[in-house]
């Protein structure tokens, strides 16, 4: 059984890591499934982040950085510590739900290879999977540039083995992670683009609401989707 490093990359992310951090830890701690360590990646927070991370000093590595950086090298940078050959990444602000991300880690445990790309789609609908609304956790303009987005990427080579490319939800081998170069908050695009031969799994997610901060997309995001796609 391959073991797992959980990667969450934050910025002033203290109300999402207080609704995560106790039931991921748990299952750390149940070693259920074997998943190794927790790395917060921290681009140097002005709240709580630090001292919600320090009530767990066994199952969390707290890496900081001195300035705001980018989220996608957020990432490599936790990959870079991590002790596991798999990664699962996923994001610090609550949206995404702890029981989610287990279910993709075991699903990865079952069936495990060194190339397959495991993601938790928002939009994924699988037998028996009934969530009516699992953009849930979206402001109505998020949840149209969303859905749009994600049509616009079906053409695109390697983007459309996945019905929701831009999810921040994902795990797969370290060298995938380290081989990207993006900074923005779309890595497993990148992913994807280079490496369109890679068998892709994907497991129905649900967004929960964001637990304060505040959003990463933007404009300029968009922007940088696009770079990725054309270049």
């Amino acid at each position: 059984m391959n073991k797992i490093s959980i990667v969450i990359p934050v910025y002033n992310e203290e109300e999402g890591l207080k609704s995560i951090l106790p039931k991921l830890v748990h299952q750390t701690q149940l070693k259920r499934p074997k998943v190794e360590e927790i790395i917060i990646v921290d681009d140097s927070s002005t709240d709580e982040t630090a001292n919600i991370c320090s009530n767990y000093p066994e199952s969390v590595v707290l890496i900081t950085r001195p300035k705001l950086m980018g989220l996608g090298s957020a990432v490599r940078e936790g990959v870079k510590h991590a002790k596991s050959e798999f990664i699962m990444v996923m994001d610090g602000d609550g949206q995404h739900l702890p029981e989610q991300a287990i279910r993709l880690t075991k699903s990865h445990t079952k069936d495990s290879s060194k190339h397959e790309i495991l993601i938790g789609s928002r939009f994924a609908k699988y037998e028996g999977y009934c969530d009516s609304d699992t953009l849930i956790g979206l402001s109505i303009p998020r949840k149209i540039l969303s859905r749009t987005m994600t049509r616009i990427l079906n053409i695109v080579p390697g983007a459309k083995a996945s019905t929701d490319p831009l999810t921040g939800m994902f795990l797969c081998h370290r060298d995938y992670i380290l081989n990207t170069k993006t900074n923005g908050y779309k890595i497993l695009l990148e992913i994807l683009v280079h490496n369109k031969s890679a068998p892709v799994k994907e497991m129905p997610i649900t967004l929960s609401h964001r637990k304060g901060g505040k959003s990463k997309a933007n404009i300029k995001e968009i922007f940088k989707v696009l770079k990725i796609c054309l270049f």
